[in-house]
């Protein structure tokens, strides 16, 4: 699963994949299952929002879009 996230406060957009156990690559947007994160990503649906703690402190995200693979996921949120 894919994840488009707007973070309210940084008015910024980012893709973020969940991926498997030991799977993860923070530089490249990916996140095991089993990660807090993803725990808070897995069924959320469009338009909803999610609060969340960062190293900044805490951030408010917005869902934008979902996808199932990285084909479905416009170009400029690709990474290398």
């Amino acid at each position: 699963m894919l994840t488009t996230l707007y973070k309210t406060g940084e008015k910024e957009e980012t893709v973020w994949e969940i991926v498997g156990y030991g799977e993860t690559d923070v530089p490249q947007k990916q996140v095991a299952y089993n990660a807090p994160m993803a725990r808070i990503l897995v069924g959320l649906r469009v338009g909803d929002t999610v609060q969340s703690q960062t190293p900044k402190g805490q951030a408010e995200s917005e869902v934008l879009a979902l996808y199932r693979t990285w084909e479905e996921v416009p170009e400029q949120f690709k990474t290398s």
